[in-house]
C-alpha cells in the first residue's frame, strides 16, 4: 500500500521556509539600524539580540520540521519502502530491521497533530506525521495487516528545546 503523501503541504512549507529565511536575515540587518535612532545603544543591542534569538528559533524549528519530516512510505508484505524526497533515495526496510511502530500525538498550533514513528532495530526513528498523509489511517492498519508489531502510543514528552523523549527507545 502506498502512502498518499501531499506533496502541496511538504513543498508550501519549503517555500515558505525560502521565503522567512531572507526576511529573516534582513529585519536582523536592518532593524537595529532604523531603531537606534530612537533607543540608546544597549536598548538596540538587547532588542537585535532577543529579535535575532526569536528567529533564529523559528528558522530552526522550520528547517527541522521540514527536513525530519520527508519521507513517503510503502508499504509490501514484510517490507517498508521509505523514500527520502530531498535525495531521492529509497531505502528498503525488511521485517527484521524494523522493531515495531508507535503512534503518537503532538500540539501543532493548538492543534492535536498524529504521526507514525517507525522504529528501526538500529535505533533510528522514522516520523510521519498525519498531515502529509492523506491515507494515515489506513496506514496504520496497513501495517498492522503486514505483520509490523505496533508498540503502542506514546505521549509527546519534550526533552529540550526541540526533541523528545521516545517511549520504547532502547
Amino acid at each position: 500500500m502506498h502512502g498518499k503523501f501531499n506533496y502541496f503541504v511538504f513543498f508550501l512549507r519549503i517555500i515558505f521556509w525560502v521565503i522567512f529565511l531572507p526576511c529573516s536575515i534582513a529585519a536582523i540587518i536592518f532593524c537595529p539600524e532604523e531603531s537606534r535612532s530612537h533607543h540608546d545603544l544597549w536598548g538596540v543591542i538587547a532588542m537585535t539580540f532577543a529579535f535575532f534569538l526569536l528567529l533564529f528559533y523559528f528558522n530552526f524549528k522550520i528547517g527541522r520540521a521540514i527536513w525530519t519530516e520527508r519521507f513517503t512510505m510503502r508499504i509490501e508484505e514484510g517490507r517498508i519502502i521509505v523514500t527520502d524526497l530531498f535525495t531521492f533515495r529509497k531505502r528498503v526496510f525488511q521485517a527484521a530491521d524494523i522493531k515495531g511502530f508507535s503512534l503518537s500525538e503532538y500540539p501543532l498550533r493548538g492543534l492535536k497533530v498524529k504521526s507514525i514513528l517507525l522504529y528501526l532495530d538500529n535505533g533510528q526513528k522514522i516520523e510521519f506525521p498525519q498531515f502529509l498523509f492523506f491515507n494515515f489511517k489506513r496506514l496504520t492498519q496497513a501495517l498492522q495487516e503486514n505483520g509490523f508489531k505496533f508498540l503502542g502510543e506514546e505521549p509527546y514528552v519534550w526533552k529540550w528545546v526541540d526533541s523528545r523523549y521516545y517511549k520504547f527507545d532502547g
